[in-house]
């Protein structure tokens, strides 16, 4: 499963902890039997949040801007889109499985990234959620979602051009971190893929 999102991250916060993360990963199973997901690819435009998620061995970049309403998310690159994502509001096939997935949209849990240390490189896997106070839902909306990426991206190989799959635009309030306001749309396109490491 490939699964792509973009947060609007801390938005009612002030403007130096405001920014947006784009997340392209794929679902993995993990030694330990668990399901968990590799990131791929992470367009962030704070250069504080660019350099922390690199130290942890995150792929993030820095990107010019990103845009984010409910109904298209994009981050620009070099003066072109590089990465969007275009949310239509309807019902879906599955909507009660959609819900389910929570916030997360069907990609929640762990996420495991090669973080590199003296002498090599170790595996480290963070579970998400835990916050001891969760976080209040204040809009959650069912659609379909087509993903972009731009051709020159190795990984874009794993998006049919032109595909649209069920998934979701969030909006939530505080939790664990304060009380930031966070919004996302994401989606999760399955299949079969096969990843040479």
């Amino acid at each position: 499963m490939v699964g792509c999102s973009l947060l609007d991250m801390n938005r009612e916060a002030s403007k130096l902890s405001r920014y947006q993360e784009g997340r392209v990963r794929i679902k993995v199973r993990q030694p330990d039997g668990l399901d968990g997901w590799i990131l791929l690819s992470a367009p962030v435009t704070g250069l504080y949040y660019c350099r922390e998620g690199v130290l942890w061995g995150w792929p993030k970049y820095l990107v010019d801007e990103c845009s984010f309403s409910p109904e298209r998310t994009e981050c620009r690159y070099e003066g072109s889109v590089r990465y969007s994502l275009d949310f239509t509001p309807g019902p879906v096939e599955d909507e009660a499985a959609l819900k389910a997935s929570g916030f997360e949209c069907l990609g929640g849990g762990s996420t495991l990234t090669w973080h590199i240390l003296p002498g090599g490189a170790t595996l480290l896997r963070s579970e998400g959620g835990g916050n001891a106070v969760p976080p209040r839902e204040l809009d959650w909306q069912a659609g379909m979602v087509e993903v972009y990426i731009r051709p020159e991206d190795p990984f874009s190989k794993l998006i049919p051009e032109g595909s649209k799959t069920p998934g979701i635009y969030a909006k939530r309030a505080g939790g664990g971190g304060g009380d930031g306001i966070r919004r996302k749309v994401c989606t999760v396109l399955g299949g079969e893929i096969t990843v040479h490491v």
